[in-house]
């Protein structure tokens, strides 16, 4: 083991407070587009209400009959929203952000700046996932803020709780993803495998769900991606009464990457 690969005690919080604020400078504006424009995609899914109201009332019936239960504008915005747009733009953004927090930073050896001040892998690693973590939860709590004022406004049926549900289940898979992406960028860093890990892991997920969406003989292919694991439909609809095991599994993968992601990076061979 290399001295460098000693350099791994623990010094102090886990969580450095300095480079959580170096953090939130450096990536702000990625944190603000990501934002803005899962934003600007939620609304306009809202809006389409009030632009093509008789076209939504009708998809609203037809999946409301399916089930067997009342869908509305809410149930409808969520299903569109968190099974459409945030598994394709959300995986971009996780690319871009485990990419940036540790492998760019173990490969253009600015880590080792920070790792030069009493500073160890342990607190770079698990601050960095902190602040990937605050990242999404902001995200998925803007759009919980402002879809309820704009469901009020629609008016139907609207339901507060199974709203809140369906945005923290679809929070916890989202966040299970980009740990993995994390998890590659840490387990890979400084290798030439990185990135085919990093990129091709939400890809492949996001591309298995599409799939079984759009090609009705492979749909057991969303078996194989945590995006396909719960029914977003069912759970804002208030029928899907196991929405608390999803909630489970994906807060255990997520913090099973997490530690993983510590213990491996604290041991890796690295020149820095």
């Amino acid at each position: 083991m290399t001295k460098n690969a000693k350099h791994v005690g623990n010094r102090g919080p886990a969580i450095c407070k300095a480079l959580f604020k170096s953090l939130m400078k450096r990536y702000w504006i990625l944190w603000a587009i990501f934002a803005g424009l899962m934003t600007f995609y939620f609304t306009i899914v809202a809006l389409t209400f009030f632009i093509e109201p008789d076209a939504m009332i009708a998809s609203m019936e037809m999946m409301g009959n399916a089930l067997g239960a009342d869908i509305g504008a809410a149930a409808f915005t969520a299903y569109t929203f968190f099974d459409f747009v945030v598994p394709i733009y959300g995986a971009v953004f996780f690319i871009i952000f485990a990419v940036m927090l540790v492998h760019r930073a173990v490969f253009n050896n600015s880590m080792s700046a920070f790792l030069s001040t009493p500073l160890s892998r342990k607190n770079y690693i698990v601050t960095s996932a902190v602040f990937f973590i605050t990242v999404i939860a902001s995200v998925f709590l803007m759009q919980f803020l402002i879809g309820i004022p704009l469901f009020l406004i629609i008016g139907g049926s609207f339901n507060i709780l199974y709203f809140g549900i369906v945005v923290f289940v679809s929070f916890l898979c989202t966040l299970s993803i980009a740990m993995i992406c994390f998890f590659c960028s840490c387990a890979f860093a400084g290798s030439g495998k990185a990135m085919g890990f990093i990129i091709g892991v939400p890809i492949v997920f996001t591309m298995f769900l599409m799939i079984s969406q759009l090609v009705p003989p492979l749909d057991f292919l969303q078996y194989l991606t945590p995006y396909g694991w719960f029914d977003t439909l069912k759970v804002a609809a208030g029928i899907d009464n196991l929405w608390w095991l999803w909630c489970l599994i994906y807060a255990a993968i997520s913090g099973a990457l997490f530690f993983l992601s510590v213990f491996i990076f604290k041991r890796k061979q690295l020149s820095i």
